[in-house]
C-alpha cells in the first residue's frame, strides 16, 4: 500500500500528462487527416484551374458560332494523377498511358420559336430542330441535332518572310453550326 501511494504521489501528474496527451491525438489526428485531404483537393482543383483557359466566341457569315482557346500541354503523370476519367476510361477498356488527347466540350440550346397550328397539333421545323406538340395526347416530341468542328491549330514560335518554325502552341478552334445552341464549356489538354 506504502509502495501504491507513493507511486501515485510521484507519478499522478505524469500518467495525467499522458492521459491527456493520448485524448489530444484521438482527437486532433482526425481532423488533421481531413486537412490534409483538403489541402490535395484544393491542389487538385487549382492543377485543373490553370489549364482550363477561357474561351473567346464569334459568329460566323451563316449565323454558326466558333469559339477559340489556347490548348492546355500537361505531361503524362499529371494526366494519369489528376486529370484521366478513370471510370470512362475503364468503361472504353482505354488505359490512360494511351491517351494522347482530351478534349471536352459541353453545349447548351436554346431558343424562342413560334408553333403553328393545325387540327391541334402545333409543330415547328428547320434545319437543327423538330418540335410537335399534341393538344389530345398532351405530348410533347421534339428532335435536336448538333453538329461540330473541331480544329487544332499550330502556332509557330518564328516567322520569317514566309518561313515559318518552331511551336509556341497550339490553339483549338471549335465551329457549332446549329445556330439555337451554344458552346458554353472547351477543355483541350494535350498529354506529353
Amino acid at each position: 500500500m506504502n509502495i501504491l501511494n507513493y507511486l501515485k504521489g510521484r507519478y499522478f501528474s505524469f500518467f495525467v500528462g499522458v492521459l491527456i496527451l493520448i485524448a489530444t491525438a484521438i482527437i486532433v489526428y482526425p481532423a488533421w487527416i481531413r486537412k490534409q485531404y483538403e489541402v490535395k483537393e484544393l491542389q487538385a482543383q487549382l492543377a485543373h484551374a490553370r489549364t482550363y483557359k477561357s474561351i473567346v466566341s464569334e459568329v460566323l457569315h451563316d449565323s454558326s458560332t466558333a469559339v477559340t482557346q489556347p490548348a492546355s500541354n500537361i505531361d503524362k503523370h499529371a494526366y494519369k494523377r489528376e486529370f484521366a476519367n478513370r471510370k470512362l476510361l475503364k468503361e472504353l477498356d482505354v488505359k490512360p498511358r494511351d491517351v494522347a488527347a482530351q478534349s471536352d466540350i459541353a453545349t447548351h440550346a436554346s431558343d424562342s420559336v413560334k408553333l403553328a397550328p393545325r387540327d391541334s397539333v402545333f409543330s415547328y421545323h428547320d434545319k437543327w430542330v423538330q418540335f410537335h406538340f399534341s393538344l389530345r395526347d398532351s405530348l410533347l416530341s421534339y428532335h435536336v441535332r448538333d453538329s461540330l468542328s473541331t480544329f487544332v491549330i499550330r502556332e509557330y514560335k518564328h516567322k520569317f518572310l514566309f518561313w515559318k518554325w518552331g511551336t509556341k502552341g497550339y490553339k483549338i478552334k471549335i465551329v457549332n453550326y446549329n445556330p439555337h445552341s451554344k458552346i458554353t464549356y472547351s477543355n483541350y489538354l494535350n498529354i506529353d
